[in-house]
């Protein structure tokens, strides 16, 4: 693998994976994501990468998929759960210069992004198709809500579906403080600061323009 010139073969690499829609299935039309660290191996390998993958814990996936970190390889490849079996994906590979482990400081002037910025060597676009097998081909994620109406039937009845079963927790695991979290607002208070100060503002905007047209 090569950037620049360059042989990147041991750099450290953090990826982002967005998977396709499935082709039989309705309800994941909107792809899913996942977020891969790694190092680049011998002729571009990515077999040992670990991709994260994020599903609610209660949730019971009919490929037998669970919210833990994977190996690339299984993750892409595994017969039963491989994305590659169920649709097309994409990644972008940002490749870092540095193998130092990254990290997040709360101080504003040494936030991960401004540190990832100032650390990557090369960005790849790589596009990972899906394996022929009996299963129906899938597409591009849809990309907004309008584009999943449009593409879903409008009758829900006629959506194509894999059923599943609840997961069903042990007792042990449902006891504790998130089941008794206090109530807290649908709108965090920094986005309501927000809202009002640009209430505010339009009013106050308004009001000078009604003057300024009056005079």
């Amino acid at each position: 693998m090569q950037g620049d010139g360059k042989d990147i073969t041991g750099k450290a690499v953090i990826a982002l994976m967005l998977n396709g829609a499935q082709g039989d299935d309705d309800e994941a039309l909107g792809g899913h994501f996942g977020l891969a660290t790694g190092r680049v191996g011998a002729d571009g390998d990515m077999s040992k990468w670990l991709v994260n993958n994020y599903y609610n814990l209660g949730s019971n996936s009919e490929k037998g998929i669970i919210a833990a970190a994977t190996p690339m390889d299984k993750y892409l490849m595994d017969v039963n759960n491989g994305q590659s079996y169920y649709r097309p994906s994409y990644m972008l590979v940002a490749v870092l210069k540095q193998s130092r482990q990254l990290w997040v400081d709360h101080n504003p002037q040494t936030t991960f992004t401004k540190q990832l910025s100032n650390d990557i060597e090369a960005i790849y676009f790589v596009r990972i198709p899906q394996v022929p097998s009996n299963r129906t081909f899938g597409a591009a994620p849809v990309y907004s809500f309008d584009e999943y109406t449009k593409t879903a039937p409008a009758d829900h009845s006629q959506w194509k579906m894999v059923p599943t079963t609840p997961r069903v927790l042990p007792e042990n695991l449902k006891d504790g403080l998130a089941l008794n979290q206090e109530k807290v607002s649908s709108i965090p208070w920094p986005v309501a600061l927000l809202n009002l100060s640009l209430f505010w503002g339009l009013i106050w905007g308004f009001r000078k323009l009604f003057k300024f047209n009056r005079k």
